[in-house]
């Protein structure tokens, strides 16, 4: 009896504390909730932003710098979300501002991080040749040319990014039904429109955009579903 009366009463704690959290939150200023948002915007742009530049800083032309931009309000949106008063709970099935917040963030800081590992995907060159998946670019090059290895570079990433952003919230999607699926899928596509973006914009990259989006597809479809087969 006392075990069974042990874990409830844990998780009644932990709802207390979130609900004490979040009135105390809504009782702060408004201009310390705003100044949180700012500085962790300003702290993870720089983060992200200049091993990117420093890597990529001879090729920044005005598509790069709008695509920098939809990062930048993205930072400020998921901040804006994660700082919201709100019960920071993570249970299954709820899928609040925080929630969807740290999923946000996270897709699309891996997303970031997959052109700074292989940035030959959005025909960028960095002056640092690390590449890890330069072996395997060039086989798939050999074999199909770029509509292969664009659409395999789709669903890598995409199904990287999915991955990590779900392992970020594994505990509000232990389980994961249809509406789930939906709202992880809506997340999902949308920390990767500023690399579509790229793609349409790019006079090289566009005749391959269908390849890509195919990719991102099928590597979302994959993330969600592995983790639909072990809930």
């Amino acid at each position: 009896m006392n075990s069974v009366q042990q874990p409830r009463s844990n998780v009644q704690d932990q709802v207390l504390r979130a609900i004490q959290g979040a009135l105390r939150e809504e009782k702060e200023p408004r201009s310390k909730r705003i100044l949180k948002i700012l500085t962790s915007t300003i702290a993870l742009s720089t983060l992200v932003g200049f091993p990117f530049w420093i890597s990529f800083r001879g090729e920044m032309n005005w598509i790069w710098n709008i695509t920098a931009g939809f990062w930048v309000l993205y930072f400020l949106l998921g901040f804006a979300f994660y700082f919201k008063p709100q019960p920071r709970l993570m249970v299954s099935g709820l899928f609040g501002p925080f929630v969807i917040a740290r999923m946000f963030l996270v897709s699309t800081v891996a997303t970031i991080a997959e052109i700074l590992i292989c940035p030959s995907f959005v025909f960028l060159s960095s002056s640092y040749e690390w590449n890890p998946l330069s072996p395997l670019t060039e086989r798939l090059m050999d074999v199909g040319g770029m509509s292969l290895c664009m659409g395999f570079c789709g669903f890598l990433f995409a199904f990287i990014a999915s991955a990590i952003g779900l392992v970020s919230i594994r505990k509000a999607v232990k389980a994961v039904d249809q509406k789930s699926a939906l709202i992880l899928f809506s997340i999902l596509a949308a920390s990767q429109f500023p690399v579509f973006f790229v793609q349409v914009a790019s006079e090289d990259l566009r005749p391959f955009v269908g390849y890509w989006v195919f990719g991102v597809i099928n590597g979302f479809a994959l993330a969600v579903g592995l983790k639909r087969l072990r809930s």
